[in-house]
């Protein structure tokens, strides 16, 4: 799947439910949340704070902010949460999802 937004624009937020392989909702309830963008070659383009709508369930939400989306380009796209013991889950677990910022 690629998703796609235009350069400059902020709506509509990105928003998706983190599970485990077997379609399990992952329980985020008290951890951290963040939405990464790499370039192709893995540079970060982005790395921000993300927010959990319903924690037990794995539904989360990134709201763009102004410059977030002013290079044109493809990108790999994922989120990962921090536990409280320390503990790191990405998601999706295997691969990315394609995101393209286009003119």
């Amino acid at each position: 799947m690629i998703y796609k937004i235009k350069k400059g624009d902020t709506w509509p937020p990105i928003k998706g439910q983190l599970t485990r392989n077997n379609d399990v909702p992952i329980d985020i309830s008290d951890s951290a949340l963040y939405f990464k963008l790499e370039d192709i070659n893995g540079n970060v383009y982005l790395d921000n704070s993300a927010e959990i709508v319903d924690g037990p369930q794995g539904k989360v939400k990134y709201t763009w902010q102004p410059g977030d989306t002013d290079k044109i380009g493809v990108y790999k796209a994922y989120f990962y949460v921090l536990f409280d013991d320390g503990a790191k889950v990405t998601v999706p677990n295997v691969g990315t999802f394609d995101l393209k910022i286009i003119e």
